[in-house]
């Protein structure tokens, strides 16, 4: 069977959002991710992310960064701010001012 780290990429790079979804339902949250970098066409930046190394913690940081970035940018401000509150929950204080950030845009569009 395919470890879940390797699997996912090559989803991701198949454009199967559905079937990382379905893994992000499970409770996989690099798949959920993965899924969310597939719907934005950024595949590759995130696999760069990956590549870069960095434990699990740090590199999941960097990959809800830039997915909390690339939402805010597109006025998907609601995903955004879900992507950010799931990451402040596990302890992140980068991704709990992201939600605070976020909020104030929210309240002020």
């Amino acid at each position: 069977m395919i470890s879940s780290v390797r699997l996912i990429p090559l989803l991701a790079r198949r454009g199967r959002t559905a079937d990382l979804r379905e893994l992000a339902d499970a409770g996989n949250t690099y798949a959920g991710l993965m899924a969310l970098f597939t719907e934005l066409g950024q595949v590759e930046e995130a696999l760069d992310i990956i590549r870069a190394g960095g434990n699990d913690w740090h590199m999941h940081g960097r990959l809800s960064d830039r997915i909390v970035e690339l939402l805010a940018v597109r006025g998907r401000t609601e995903e955004a701010i879900t992507v950010a509150e799931a990451r402040a929950a596990e302890g992140d204080e980068d991704a709990a001012a992201w939600v605070t950030r976020l909020r104030a845009v929210e309240g002020g569009a």
